[in-house]
């Protein structure tokens, strides 16, 4: 992707640079308006492939003929999940596991199954290697941008970062997120059956795009790292 960038942006700056002003010879671009045009297309570069990866997505879903609630659920959660610090195939997994894909969801905003005060409800719980149904105390969230905040919160805590879902995955273990022991593998199962992968390639390039920035009445851009 880097590479094809590159070679993009060079291919159109020796185009654009000397036929720009092909009509007045004592007008040739500035160092400042080649540096613009770059990241105008690196930009438009970004955005046709994270188009791509949302045609690639939504046509596995419909290659495994995923059911309705499970789409619908996706759509749902989707734009949080991408826009905060989790890590998106995991936090939908995570979200599908906790809700049965948004089917019994108790617990308002709080999909991720977050203990803490706010609502109490029965759960099922594993002890001994044996389920068992209690009540537990479970956290209040305001909106789901809360909860999403909440639980990449927890989940930086111990360590994990970066796109490698298995790296989350083994940091969800680390932490004790779950007393089910299968809980890793269940996470593991939804992101490969239902590509979710697809969702953290557009978070990862969603970051690359450059934003405008104002500083001193002047137009300039930055990156996000």
């Amino acid at each position: 992707m880097k590479h094809l960038i590159h070679v993009l942006l060079l291919s159109f700056i020796l185009m654009i640079v000397p036929t720009h002003f092909s009509n007045t010879s004592s007008i040739a671009l500035t160092p400042e308006e080649i540096k613009a045009e770059e990241l105008r297309l690196k930009e438009a570069l970004i955005r046709m492939e994270i188009k791509k990866e949302y045609e690639a997505f939504y046509l596995h879903l419909h290659e495994i003929s995923a059911p309705c609630h499970v789409q619908d659920f996706f759509q749902e959660i989707m734009d949080e999940a991408i826009a905060t610090k989790s890590l998106p195939s995991i936090a939908i997994a995570q979200a599908s596991i906790e809700t049965g894909y948004g089917r019994y969801n108790k617990l308002q905003n709080n999909i991720f199954g977050i203990k803490g005060h706010g609502i109490r409800v029965y759960t099922h719980e594993v002890y001994k290697g044996k389920w068992y149904k209690v009540r537990a105390n479970f956290q209040y969230f305001p909106t789901l941008m809360d909860a999403f905040e909440r639980h990449s919160q927890i989940l930086e805590r111990y360590g994990a970062r970066g796109y490698n879902y298995e790296h989350w995955i083994d940091r969800i273990r680390a932490c004790g997120y779950a007393t089910d022991p299968r809980y890793g593998h269940k996470v593991k199962f939804v992101i490969e059956k239902y590509g979710l992968k697809h969702l953290d390639r557009i978070q990862w390039l969603q970051n690359q795009i450059p934003v405008k920035k104002q500083e001193s009445c002047n137009l300039d851009y930055t990156f996000f790292v």
